[in-house]
């Protein structure tokens, strides 16, 4: 296929839809015509952005979307913000010129509110569901922080980790080469953390065997604030 457009609001029709592949087309840009339109893909959520553009998404049971391999060349975070709407339990997004960070609110599936201001979507779950997430062969440079930098006042908790990806079990960032920093609730709670090919990133301690291990975790600090890395590989 050469699809090259966002997905049409003739789709909106289609109340059963569960799984959506649009892999290895030419989509450039946000991948619907809904949500954020007419925002700039580019950054992250806003609230006054947010506010100014919305327009309301169709009330699919989606379980399952796959983007592979389409030169979005939009940020990340704006890409899972738009997918929010659905209880996603699969997200393939691999190769598609996806860039930046994902904000923590980027994660919340939310609605304008009536008298101003956001509300939770009615029924929203956001990525409650969401098991499985590649995001390999991107220009992301950190997943888990506030921030492009993935500076440390940034980072995560555990507890905000688990509110928005609470089931996830498999994570993946491969051939990524800007990618500097993974949230280490990434490496604690995620069955499968995949970072091959990931030359920037700064990565829990690894020792030379499990006794060598138990040093590093007196002594190495994550990037959470003064969190000590919660793993330690060998």
């Amino acid at each position: 296929n050469r699809f090259t457009g966002p997905v049409p609001q003739s789709w909106f029709a289609n109340s059963n839809l569960e799984e959506i592949d649009l892999s290895n087309n030419e989509i450039s840009g946000p991948p619907f015509a809904w949500g954020w339109v007419n925002s700039d893909p580019n950054l992250n959520y806003d609230v006054a952005d947010f506010l100014e553009v919305y327009s309301e998404s169709p009330a699919w049971p989606l379980k399952i979307f796959k983007i592979d391999n389409n030169p979005l060349g939009i940020s990340v975070g704006f890409l899972l913000a738009q997918l929010t709407q659905y209880a996603l339990e699969v997200v393939h997004a691999k190769s598609c010129r996806l860039h930046g960070y994902v904000n923590s609110e980027d994660l919340y599936s939310q609605v304008p509110k009536n008298g101003g201001g956001v509300e939770a979507r009615s029924g929203a779950i956001a990525m409650d569901n969401l098991r499985i997430l590649d995001l390999s062969g991107n220009d992301i440079q950190s997943f888990g922080y506030n921030d492009l930098l993935g500076t440390a006042s940034t980072c995560w908790q555990e507890q905000i980790w688990s509110l928005r990806l609470r089931r996830l079990q498999f994570l993946s960032f491969r051939d990524s080469p800007l990618l500097r920093r993974v949230n280490p609730n990434g490496y604690k709670l995620t069955q499968e953390l995949d970072v091959q090919n990931t030359p920037l990133l700064v990565t829990p301690p690894i020792g030379d065997d499990s006794s060598s291990c138990i040093s590093f975790f007196q002594e190495e600090l994550a990037s959470c604030g003064d969190e000590k890395w919660g793993i330690c590989l060998w």
